[in-house]
């Protein structure tokens, strides 16, 4: 079975609440990789009859990589705050399910 990875861009909408105020909006363009795997073919009949509908391609996400944070006012490179990149990267790939990345993925291409 080949495997092949293929990356997309992404850009993320995060609200941040604020006490008495309103909400402080961030947007966060970040590197999606995904690991493609492609499905099985339809098998129409066996010898004994039966068959096989086959499968879907898949999708897993492996990678997620915030690039740049842009707010209101200020925009901030990940070279000059790489802890606060890495806890983004981290806290963005837990915060959705499997099957959510795969849907963006097919949805993007």
């Amino acid at each position: 079975m080949t495997r092949t990875t293929q990356n997309i861009g992404h850009t993320f909408e995060i609200e941040l609440p604020r006490k008495n105020q309103k909400s402080f909006w961030l947007t966060a363009e970040a590197t999606l990789q995904f690991e493609l795997k492609p499905g099985e073919p339809r098998v129409i009949y066996y010898k004994d009859g039966s068959g096989y509908p086959g499968s879907s391609d898949r999708a897993e996400l492996c990678d997620l990589t915030v690039n740049r944070i842009m707010g209101e006012e200020d925009e901030l490179e990940r070279r000059d705050f790489p802890e606060l990149f890495a806890y983004l990267d981290k806290t963005l790939r837990e915060s959705q399910n499997a099957s959510y990345w795969e849907t963006l993925f097919f949805d993007k291409n």
